[in-house]
């Protein structure tokens, strides 16, 4: 072989190295395998705990209260506004052929869970993956494998709505003026979904989120309990509700600290929990126990009142075990205090919307 033929190779081996490398960044990381066996009350529990099924699952007014109706549990149809990119809705998660996940793969499905890419290369802009994407391939395997098995539900849901180009620019102004009011991500509960919406429409194609990462505390001291606590309250996105919005984002330095402002029809304006030790604002003074009342029975410090239960997902967390709920505890407790003040909850005025509002501003001092 010459030399100018020897360069050529090697110059086509490195382009066709570096083409490798492009391609597997898009692909599905190798950690993740389909398993021939699995465990479906396991994965049940998860797409509780991970709030799969608070998320894709609205809510339906009864005897004028709103109440999460089985029937429609992973049919989507949750909105979300969230300026500047627009109005979304959440999919159907039931295995149907045409509005659900049915046609998906395992592949599809963990890259959708994991890193935020939906079916058609959509980056789910809305869809808290980065807090999933350390999830063990067991539990991968177990979620996955509940979705498909749950019963299809026929259920369209509407395209996605971009934002004007005029409200994305006022969206973005608002960002910078600290007498305004920043835009926040609002989200309603009620059912939005419909069946006679095309949702074959394409236009609305976004880049991966997948520069995002998710808010994890790191504790100041390990243990094998707290390291399974620190992967629980991740997997269970309990950052996502308990860290407030500010102008850019989710602040690391407020993880955990509350301050998450809720607007419901039932139970008036609720505010997210100061989850750190902080004595004064958070946990500190809150016993092991306390910490367990509420997040798997739902009841406040010193048992005086219940959490609003369609706001602290505490009936999913119910099924976190003993050895679960002792892991949560000790990273709870070992994590930095921040002192953070968050406003006491008031009680409805009637004004509220019909649906639940989730709205992520930072409403703490």
């Amino acid at each position: 072989m010459t030399k100018r033929s020897t360069v050529i190779a090697m110059i086509a081996m490195l382009v066709l190295l570096s083409m490798m490398s492009t391609s597997h960044g898009e692909e599905l990381p190798k950690r993740y395998y389909q398993l021939t066996s699995l465990d479906l009350d396991r994965g049940k529990k998860l797409a509780d705990t991970m709030l799969c099924a608070m998320c894709h699952s609205p809510m339906t007014m009864e005897s004028g209260l709103q109440m999460y109706n089985e029937k429609l549990r992973l049919t989507g149809g949750v909105k979300i506004v969230s300026p500047p990119d627009g109005t979304f809705f959440t999919k159907n998660l039931t295995p149907d052929m045409k509005t659900g996940v049915g046609t998906w793969s395992f592949d599809e499905l963990a890259m959708a869970i994991t890193q935020g890419v939906a079916k058609d290369g959509r980056g789910l802009r809305v869809m808290p993956s980065h807090y999933y994407k350390d999830i063990s391939n067991e539990d991968l395997n177990a979620l996955i494998g509940y979705l498909k098995s749950v019963p299809p539900v026929q259920k369209q849901i509407p395209a996605n709505i971009k934002m004007e180009i005029l409200s994305k620019l006022m969206a973005g102004i608002r960002l910078f003026l600290p007498f305004i009011a920043y835009p926040s991500q609002d989200w309603f509960f009620g059912d939005h979904g419909t069946s006679l919406v095309d949702h074959n429409d394409r236009s609305e194609l976004y880049l991966s989120p997948k520069s995002q990462e998710p808010l994890v505390v790191q504790p100041v001291r390990t243990s094998p309990d707290i390291e399974r606590g620190k992967y629980l309250v991740t997997t269970a996105a309990c950052a996502f509700c308990h860290t407030p919005v500010t102008a850019f984002g989710q602040s690391q330095k407020l993880a955990l600290s509350g301050g998450f402002k809720v607007i419901d029809p039932v139970c008036g304006t609720v505010y997210s929990k100061n989850l750190t030790p902080d004595p004064d604002t958070g946990l500190g003074k809150w016993s092991d126990q306390e910490i367990v009342n509420a997040i798997k029975g739902g009841v406040s410090k010193g048992r005086e009142r219940l959490l609003c239960s369609t706001i602290m997902p505490w009936q999913a967390y119910s099924q976190f075990s003993d050895d679960d709920m002792r892991a949560i505890v000790a990273y709870l407790r070992a994590i930095p205090p921040v002192h953070h003040q968050v406003p006491e909850s008031t009680p409805p005025t009637g004004k509220e919307p019909k649906y639940q509002k989730f709205t992520l501003g930072d409403a703490g001092d």
